[in-house]
């Protein structure tokens, strides 16, 4: 089983913020399959179940705030003892400029503090990332305002076709392999097609 978390904050008044785009992706991939999440409360997230190239996917949405996200992976990698290189985080990156998607294989968490909290809830950094770009920030602006912010006007125009692109990119991950699916997204902004 392969668990794919977006990370998010609970909550009607984040659902279209920033900090949210992980959780948007994730409701891009159930709408395709046609399925809904369920609440989990063991393990304090909705979950929903797939399956792409015979591969079982659980996607996840942590149902608490971002900081502690790394709470939810954990107990979820330990109940279904899910190895690392079977767990993929779907997050927003301010320092992408926006609609830019990177896959890493591991990594930093650079400055978010969900993927900190999941990196010290489980003891590693070496498990696969999809960052969607939200950047740049405005220097006026705080980081936290920056990231719980609703998307600019021109943004949200462009907003679907980036979390289109971000959940073909996962569906790629599993049908193509993490190395062709590198080399087709990496670095491609929202302008370009592949």
């Amino acid at each position: 089983m392969k668990l794919i978390v977006g990370l998010g904050n609970p909550g009607f008044e984040y659902k279209e913020t920033r900090h949210n785009i992980g959780f948007m992706v994730l409701d891009e991939i159930a709408k395709r399959k046609k399925v809904n999440f369920k609440k989990k409360f063991f393990y304090s997230a909705k979950q929903s179940t797939i399956y792409q190239n015979k591969n079982k996917l659980m996607l996840i949405k942590p149902q608490l705030f971002m900081n502690r996200s790394g709470e939810v992976v954990s107990k979820l990698v330990n109940k279904y003892k899910i190895n690392l290189n079977d767990l993929v985080v779907i997050y927003d990156d301010i320092d992408l400029n926006f609609g830019i998607i990177r896959i890493r294989e591991k990594g930093s968490a650079g400055t978010h503090n969900g993927m900190k909290s999941i990196i010290n809830n489980i003891y590693s950094n070496n498990f696969k990332r999809i960052r969607v770009g939200i950047g740049p920030r405005p220097l006026s602006e705080k980081m936290n305002e920056y990231v719980l912010g609703n998307f600019k006007q021109d943004e949200y125009l462009k907003l679907e076709k980036v979390v289109v692109r971000a959940a073909d990119t996962v569906e790629r991950l599993f049908s193509l392999g993490i190395e062709k699916t590198m080399s087709l997204i990496n670095n491609l902004d929202i302008n370009e097609s592949k």
